[in-house]
């Protein structure tokens, strides 16, 4: 089907002539079919809405991120460690550090009663006077108990000799130790006549055998020695 140009042309198309590029009727006409050869200007851009949140979001404040942030951009909460910067308030995420453990010190007597029941083991008389109690601390992860020794190079943190005139008590005769978490041992070092945990003097600890004791622990050794083993409070 052909349309008539104006200018006498048989138009294969039907809004400009394809003989001379004459505007057809149809298209003066404002026909539906026609088609401006002018390409029109874009459109102003319209905003686009809005994305909805839907990956991860900060543990701290709930404010979105993206899967590879390290910290909050909102917040500053750090991904990998779980924790605010310095300063800020505490995450409910975030556990409070413990309390550290008190430390311990040693009471140190004369026991007259574990005395009475050691004297068929030893030949020996109570100190006149008998020596006031002594308070030694125990800061260190080893505390050797035992009795001096210069020739030896022996120089425990617990001298019994010196402390309760003790002369049954081993050179090397027991070792205290902390770990980490200030858990506390005893050790009986091999001694001569023996560490006890109670006054009867029959029943030692076997030597070499490291036991658990804590903070209220009596400790008896050598003649008439007792150990008391306390927190030490401020």
């Amino acid at each position: 089907m052909s349309t008539a140009c104006p200018n006498g042309h048989e138009s294969e198309w039907p809004d400009w002539c394809s003989v001379c590029g004459e505007r057809l009727e149809a298209v003066e006409a404002g026909s539906d079919s026609a088609t401006p050869d002018v390409v029109p200007a874009p459109a102003a851009p319209v905003a686009a809405a809005p994305a909805t949140t839907s990956g991860p979001t900060c543990d701290n404040c709930g404010v979105s991120r993206h899967e590879h942030d390290v910290f909050c951009e909102s917040c500053g909460y750090d991904f990998a460690s779980g924790s605010l910067p310095e300063g800020s308030a505490a995450s409910p995420d975030v556990a409070p550090v413990a309390a550290q453990p008190a430390p311990m010190h040693a009471k140190i007597t004369v026991d007259t009663g574990f005395f009475a029941a050691s004297v068929g083991e030893v030949d020996l008389a109570l100190p006149d006077p008998l020596p006031e109690q002594q308070i030694v601390p125990l800061p260190g992860i080893r505390i050797l108990i035992g009795r001096k020794s210069t020739s030896r190079g022996i120089f425990p943190e617990i001298d019994v000799l010196s402390l309760t005139d003790d002369p049954a008590v081993s050179s090397r005769h027991a070792m205290l130790e902390r770990d980490a978490s200030n858990n506390w041992t005893l050790t009986d070092l091999g001694s001569t006549n023996g560490t006890f945990l109670t006054a009867e003097a029959d029943d030692a600890i076997e030597a070499g055998t490291a036991l658990p004791i804590t903070a209220g622990t009596s400790i008896y050794l050598g003649a008439w020695t007792r150990i008391d083993l306390a927190e030490t409070t401020a």
